[in-house]
């Protein structure tokens, strides 16, 4: 197999295994492998091996199945690329943009719709909320598109329907205003309740994480609580950017992916001939 193996992934026909010092993998056919007469293939994934960026190996899966079963989809970290292989082919069948950034891991959402009985198709779905939805739908063969309404309504139940516990809603007091770098800027919100809409006092494990995509500048806080249900941190920004900014507190079973980041702009303070030159056009109007 390919130098220096370090990942293994199994489809219903195949295995694949990754090697760190090789830009290919090894694709190896289980009923060979049954009979005890494995012939490993070679095929290309890529430009550089996964070992030309040693501090993003052994992160995550890198390679994982398509949902159709007959197909891989492989992440080469140092290529920022993702590649998409159908079996029997002896290269990848396309390309995925990673937006330039180095994948470090697959994890691939399966929404696609299966036949449960003769013309009967079925995909599931969760509902956050009541209320009118639009649904795409697209089919390849035979090539149909079609976008239907679904309404959805409140639950009879209320919250006894929702499986397991419920989020706290996150209110932010910033994000509206751009703030200037190197200043220590508050960061406040509010964490409430779902159910009752009133704030959720007393927590000690509110955390805080600010970063600027990519993600090559982040940094972590904990929040402490200034008035009761009311939580914030002081962060000063290190330049001009655009930042995100994330809310976690476990105890409540929030997480940040679980969040919306809240986009935080940072800009120049103005210099202070900008601010006479302001103040000479008020007077002047």
């Amino acid at each position: 197999v390919v130098k220096d193996p370090d990942q293994v992934t199994f489809t219903q026909r195949y295995a694949y295994v990754r090697g760190i010092e090789s830009e290919k993998f090894s694709l190896i056919d289980l009923a060979d492998l049954r009979r005890g007469k494995p012939a490993p293939v070679e095929i290309q994934a890529g430009q550089h091996a996964p070992g030309t960026v040693p501090d993003q190996l052994g992160i995550a899966d890198m390679i994982v199945p398509a949902p159709e079963g007959n197909a891989v989809m492989v992440a080469n970290a140092p290529d920022q690329t993702l590649y998409f292989y159908q079996e029997g082919m002896m290269a990848p069948m396309g390309t995925f943009s990673n937006y330039k950034r180095m994948p470090r891991g697959i994890l691939i959402l399966d929404r696609s719709l299966r036949e449960v009985t003769p013309g009967v198709y079925r995909a599931p779905v969760t509902f956050t909320k009541a209320g009118r939805y639009d649904i795409p739908l697209l089919i390849d063969k035979p090539r149909i598109t079609h976008c239907f309404q679904a309404t959805v309504q409140e639950s009879p139940d209320g919250a006894s329907t929702v499986s397991g516990p419920r989020r706290p809603i996150v209110q932010t007091g910033f994000g509206v205003e751009p703030v200037a770098p190197k200043v220590p800027t508050k960061l406040a919100f509010t964490l409430k309740d779902a159910v009752t809409q009133q704030p959720i006092t007393g927590l000690r494990d509110v955390q805080v994480l600010v970063f600027e995509p990519p993600g090559s500048w982040q940094q972590r806080h904990h929040a402490q609580e200034i008035e009761p249900g009311h939580y914030a941190v002081v962060q000063s920004f290190p330049h001009v950017g655009e930042y995100r900014v994330m809310v976690q507190a476990l105890s409540q079973h929030l997480r940040y992916a679980d969040g919306v980041p809240v986009v935080q702009q940072v800009v120049s303070a103005p210099s202070r001939s900008d601010n006479r030159m302001q103040r000479a056009d008020e007077r002047a109007r």
